[in-house]
């Protein structure tokens, strides 16, 4: 084997979650190499370490006090800022709208514009005496079927 791979074993074998057959294998190479049976040792002390009996019990319901103090804090930093979820959601919704807004074919015409367009239909359907009419502007529409009050909006 090599050290690389020994290394990376070192702690499963530690914990004694390898077969027979690798732990003879690591066992086999760290007879031999130096590098390898330093931090093999110094691996073995800091597991002895963490097991370690030291006299003394936590106290009660401590892993609960410390959880709870985690949710606090965690709390505390998400209640810090509320404003940016809303801030984030109204920059998107402006966004949308303004492009829109952009890319969007007017849907409006001015009163010379619906003139024009109504001079030109008739020019198209050749009534040229009523050409004169709408040059002189005093074309009417009822003549056509448009109501007058509709006419009145659209002069």
């Amino acid at each position: 084997m090599r050290c690389r791979k020994v290394q990376k074993l070192l702690a499963d074998l530690e914990l004694g979650i390898l077969s027979r057959s690798r732990i003879a294998d690591i066992e086999l190479h760290v007879s031999k190499c130096p590098v390898c049976r330093l931090a093999g040792e110094k691996l073995r002390q800091a597991a002895q370490a963490l097991t370690k009996d030291f006299g003394f019990e936590p106290p009660p319901h401590f892993a609960e006090q410390v959880m709870y103090r985690a949710s606090q804090k965690a709390e505390a930093r998400s209640l810090r800022r509320p404003w940016i979820p809303a801030l984030a959601a109204a920059m998107g919704i402006l966004l949308v709208v303004g492009f829109s807004f952009l890319f969007l074919p007017r849907s409006y015409m001015t009163n010379q514009e619906v003139i024009q367009g109504y001079a030109n239909d008739l020019s198209n359907l050749d009534f040229s005496e009523k050409e004169q009419d709408i040059e002189n502007e005093v074309f009417n529409y009822e003549e056509f079927g448009i109501p007058a009050e509709i006419a009145k909006l659209m002069i």
